[in-house]
Formats: structure tokens, C-alpha cells, sequence
């Protein structure tokens, strides 16, 4: 191999490293959000659990902000919070999805590349819905924020938007990589895992009747796969 080939080689790899931390760091602000509402929030989940239990079913979405708003603090910081902490994990999962999407070539990786360029952005805009429906209730019945009361009706089918759109980022971004022969088994592991949620996340709706799902950050689970690989990847 030529000596500008090795350098084009050198460079490809550590662009895929940076890919690779990218990913890694959208699975660790997902993971931060998860300890953060285990450890600070923790009462709050037990009163909500404890109500739900005793009228089996979840609140009236009155019932539900008033308890919401005997934990949040001032406007101001909640809105921090949640720019600061809750867009992180898909922000990051999309500018990851774009750098791949930039270093590919081929038609058919760049192809694939596009759509799981769509999907991230796509459940990136539905996380931000998540997130501002989450705040529109949070400070009480009689605070509620434009389109507060339709909470009920949009919050489910967006959480669903943003698994499932997530999923296919990932699902395509392994394809595509694949496709080029970059770290193709960790690509696979990955493909595997996040069809299998899909799977799981279409079952547990249909059950439930569209009530429920898989929490909206297991997308953030074959993106950790895929960082891991890129860690260590080699071009084909």
C-alpha cells in the first residue's frame, strides 16, 4: 500500500473512532437521564406507581400534573434541564448517523446512509416533542402549557415515533457499514438487537393496546454496539 493510501486509511479510521464516540456518548446521555430520574426523582415515580396501583390505571392527567408539580422546580431550570440533559442522547445519535453518512462511499451505503440520516432526525424531532409535552404539564392544572391538554392523546404515539425511527437509524446505519465491510460483526450484533426491539416494541403496543411501549431510548442500545465496533474498526 502506498504511502498517501496508508495516510487516506489512517484518516477514514479515526474519523470512525470519532463516530464511534459519538455513539457511545449518545447511549451515556441516555444512560445519565436513567440515573438522574432513578436518584432525584425517585419519589416522585413511587407516588405516581402507588396512585396507579390503587385506581389501576394511570391518573387523570389533572391528577397526574398536580403531583408532577409538587417536584419541579422553577420554570427556568426545568427548561435548562431539559435542553441540557434530555436533548443530548438523539442530538448526538444524529450527528453521529451524518458523520457515517459523510465518510461512506458506494450507492448502496449511501443510500442506506440517508435513510438512517432521516430516521435519526426523525426521532430526534419526536424526542423534542417528548420533551416539551413533559414540561407543558409540569407545573400544575392551572400552568399548563399550549397543547398540555392533549398530553394523553400525543405523548404514546411520539414515544412510539421516536423508538421506532431511532431503530431504523440504527438498523440502516449497520447496514451501511456493513455494506462498505466495516466492523461487520459488531454491524450484525447490532442489526440483531435492534430488530429484535422492533419487534418487541411493535408486541408490547399491539398488547397493550397502543397504550404503552418500550421506553423511547432503547434505540441508544444497538448504537452503543455499533460505537463499540467503530471503536475498533478497519476499512475493508
Amino acid at each position: 500500500m502506498s504511502v498517501i493510501a496508508q495516510q487516506a486509511t489512517s484518516i477514514r479510521e479515526r474519523e470512525m473512532r470519532r463516530e464511534g464516540w459519538l455513539l457511545i456518548g449518545a447511549f451515556a446521555a441516555g444512560l445519565l437521564i436513567i440515573v438522574i430520574q432513578s436518584v432525584f426523582y425517585a419519589e416522585l415515580d413511587a407516588q405516581l406507581v402507588a396512585r396507579a396501583t390503587e385506581l389501576g390505571h394511570r391518573p387523570p392527567l389533572e391528577e397526574y400534573s398536580r403531583i408532577q408539580a409538587q417536584f419541579a422546580g422553577n420554570v427556568l431550570f426545568e427548561v435548562l434541564g431539559q435542553l441540557l440533559l434530555g436533548l443530548p442522547p438523539f442530538a448526538l445519535l444524529a450527528l453521529a448517523v451524518a458523520r457515517i453518512r459523510q465518510s461512506l462511499q458506494g450507492v448502496a451505503a449511501q443510500h442506506l446512509s440517508s435513510v438512517a440520516w432521516w430516521c435519526a432526525l426523525g426521532a430526534l424531532a419526536a424526542w423534542i416533542v417528548q420533551l416539551y409535552l413533559d414540561l407543558s404539564i409540569k407545573f400544575g392544572p392551572g400552568h399548563w402549557w399550549p397543547l398540555g391538554s392533549l398530553f394523553d392523546l400525543l405523548y404514546s404515539p411520539f414515544a412510539y415515533v421516536t423508538a421506532f425511527l431511532g431503530l431504523g437509524a440504527g438498523i440502516s446505519s449497520a447496514l451501511a457499514l456493513r455494506k462498505q465491510g466495516i466492523t461487520p460483526r459488531m454491524s450484525w450484533a447490532a442489526l440483531i438487537v435492534a430488530a429484535l426491539l422492533v419487534v418487541a416494541n411493535a408486541a408490547v403496543a399491539i398488547a397493550t393496546g397502543f397504550a404503552d411501549g418500550l421506553p423511547p431510548l432503547v434505540p441508544l442500545i444497538p448504537a452503543l454496539i455499533l460505537g463499540l465496533g467503530l471503536m475498533r474498526a478497519r476499512q475493508a
